[in-house]
């Protein structure tokens, strides 16, 4: 009698004789063997070894990334067998390790998210209807591999302003808003303001890993965050028009930070004794500040009252007249000159 899960390996025959008793050769060239499933079946995104008979044990052991629950801490192994009746017991199934929602950033325009599992899948597929075979150099395979491979991942990549949930090998890139770069730091304000430049990078990624986690891929900067672009102002000197509020060597401003200008004494924005003298500027994605005014000199003569015998002549803060031969300089309104005619009764003594 075979126990369970033996076979017999051979053939022979076997009869009773008339001294009631099997033949002297019956089996004498089989033996009892372990009943054998066949070759190790494969386990997606695993690596299957062990021995294939009845009474054996195989591994099933994941693949980087992968678990059965699909959690960081879940099994990264299983075991399964040969049964008695020549099939391999039920097997588990491995799931990529879930990360969860990828992290929100402030100032972020689109959010891009490429599907490692969609990619693999779409590069599967294009490899297939591709022949790599036919290209003669291998550096022409590499490079006709890299544009396929490059097809795939930009097939696999979803956009837009939300948020996504991701699994092991996914990659997020976040864009920056304009007037904002990626560079490390501990948030949009920071004393003293830290430079942004605007030709810093827009975009930095984040990639699913095997721990759960979300880690910078590596062409990212260190501890990225969108923050905004800085202009430095430099203070003005003694003969710029205008002047800012401070007093500093320079001052940092953030990305549509304003900044008060004022024109100095003798200037306005029109050139115009009346005109307005105060103005703001504002600080550009491009790292410069805004030109949108210019304070000019004031042409105090058209405000002249020197009238028809006296040329105006324009100074810093006020004009000054100079008279027709018989007209002298006088004071009108309490500041402003005029010419009046001379009375030569009181130059020359009451006579005329």
């Amino acid at each position: 009698t075979l126990s369970n899960g033996s076979t017999i390996n051979g053939s022979f025959d076997c009869y009773c004789g008339s001294n009631g008793k099997f033949n002297e050769t019956c089996a004498m060239d089989a033996t009892v063997v372990a009943i054998n499933c066949g070759p190790a079946p494969s386990v997606e995104h695993a690596t299957v070894t062990g021995a294939t008979h009845f009474g054996g044990t195989l591994l099933a052991k994941a693949d980087v990334g992968y678990t059965v629950d699909g959690t960081a801490t879940g099994a990264t192994n299983f075991t399964f067998w040969c049964e008695a009746n020549g099939r391999f017991s039920p097997r588990l199934a491995f799931e990529r390790i879930v990360c969860g929602t990828c992290p929100q950033e402030a100032n972020v325009q689109q959010v891009l998210m490429t599907d490692a599992g969609a990619a693999l899948v779409q590069l599967g597929e294009l490899l297939q209807n591709s022949s790599l075979s036919g290209l003669k150099t291998r550096q022409a395979q590499d490079a006709n591999y890299a544009a396929l491979h490059a097809q795939a991942h930009l097939a696999a990549t979803r956009s837009g302003r939300r948020l996504f949930t991701t699994k092991y090998g996914d990659v997020v890139k976040y864009v920056c808003a304009e007037g904002y770069r990626a560079a490390p730091g501990a948030g949009v304000r920071s004393s003293p303001v830290q430079a942004v430049s605007p030709t810093a990078p827009s975009v930095f990624e984040l990639k699913c890993g095997a721990t759960g986690d979300h880690s910078l891929v590596q062409a990212s900067p260190s501890d990225p965050k969108c923050l905004p672009v800085t202009c430095d102002v430099k203070a003005p000197s003694a003969t710029d028009p205008a002047y800012p509020p401070f007093t500093e060597p320079m001052k940092r401003l953030q990305y549509k930070d304003t900044l008060a200008y004022t024109c100095r004494p003798g200037f306005s924005l029109d050139g115009t004794p009346a005109g307005a003298k105060a103005y703001t500027e504002t600080c550009l994605a491009t790292g410069e500040l805004s030109k949108t005014a210019t304070c000019k000199d004031i042409d105090w003569c058209l405000v002249s009252k020197c009238g028809d015998h006296g040329k105006c002549v324009d100074g810093v803060n006020s004009y000054t007249c100079e008279c027709d031969r018989g007209y002298k300089v006088d004071v009108v309104d309490s500041s402003w000159q005029t010419c009046v005619q001379i009375d030569e009764c009181d130059t020359q003594g009451g006579y005329g």
